[in-house]
This record gives C-alpha cells, structure tokens and sequence, in this order.
C-alpha cells in the first residue's frame, strides 16, 4: 500500500500539506468512477491515508514495514503505571470539566507531550532502535485518543451553549 504516495517523504515527522495534496490527486486518478478497472485501489488508497496523517498510526506502519508488530500485550508490558495514571487522570477531567479554558489547557499540555515522544520517536528511529520506538509510539496513540476527546468535548460544549 505504501507504494501510493511517492511524492510525500513518510518518515516519523510528515508534511502534513503535501500529504493531504498527493492524497487528493491520487483520488482524483483512482477514483472508482474514473478507474472501472480496479475500484478497490480508491479504498486502499482512503486507508493509507488515514493511517499516515495522524502521528500514532503512521509510526506504528513505520515499525510494520520495517517488520516490528506492536501487540496488546507488548502495550500492556511496556506502559509504565503513572503515565497510565496520568491519561486516566486527564480522561477524568475531560469527561467531568464544562470549562473551555481547562480543556484547551489540556489541549496545549497534550500537544506539547506528544511533540515529546514524537522528538524520542524520531531519535530512536534514526539510531535504528525499533524496539524503543515500539512502545513510545503507544503513547503517542494514547494521546491521540485524548486529544480525540477532547474536540468531542468541546463539540458538546458548544452544542449545549447554543441550546441555552
């Protein structure tokens, strides 16, 4: 599937841009009702995409195609106790806030953690370290699924403000 998007560099950090430009060029080739030859391409193609724009997936892709397969319960060796402390911690105030300004503070706090591991994944990977990448990347998808809900939050927010 990789062998879609040849214009865009896919390493750990991507441009994220020239991604979602190749990925609508390739639509616009392979679409179903241009390509009758081989429509399934288009699904393939709509798959790879969303596994390499979001930052957990594509490392996660990186490390199967360099044949290193994350499992459930390699996770659940790896994580360490208090930072699965801290993310339930964080779950909690999402789930329990009606503060906007709490919950764009968590925003910024998740955006910059993950940077974090996204700069430890990268190093790891240029060292050819797999294995440390391995359970790094968990936790760049652990912050992902925060931040997931978080904009959700922030939807039903808004929703409940305009009901008022």
């Amino acid at each position: 599937m990789h062998r879609f998007f040849t214009r865009t560099n896919i390493g750990i950090r991507i441009d994220k841009q020239q991604l979602k430009e190749e990925y609508k060029w390739l639509m616009k080739k392979y679409h179903p009702d241009v390509n009758k030859v081989n429509p399934q391409i288009a699904s393939q193609i709509t798959t790879l995409y969303s596994t390499l724009k979001r930052d957990g997936p594509r490392c996660k892709f990186l490390l199967e195609q360099k044949g290193f397969f994350l499992s459930d319960t390699y996770v659940q060796y790896k994580l360490d106790n208090s930072l699965l402390e801290e993310f339930m911690y964080i779950a909690e105030t999402i789930e329990y806030t009606t503060d906007k300004t709490e919950l764009n503070k968590l925003e910024n706090t998740l955006s910059k953690e993950k940077e974090n591991y996204i700069a430890k994944v990268e190093n790891l990977w240029n060292n050819l370290d797999y294995h440390g990448c391995m359970s790094i990347v968990y936790h760049i998808n652990y912050i992902e699924k925060l931040e997931d809900r978080l904009t959700q939050k922030n939807y039903e927010l808004d929703v409940k403000k305009l009901e008022i």
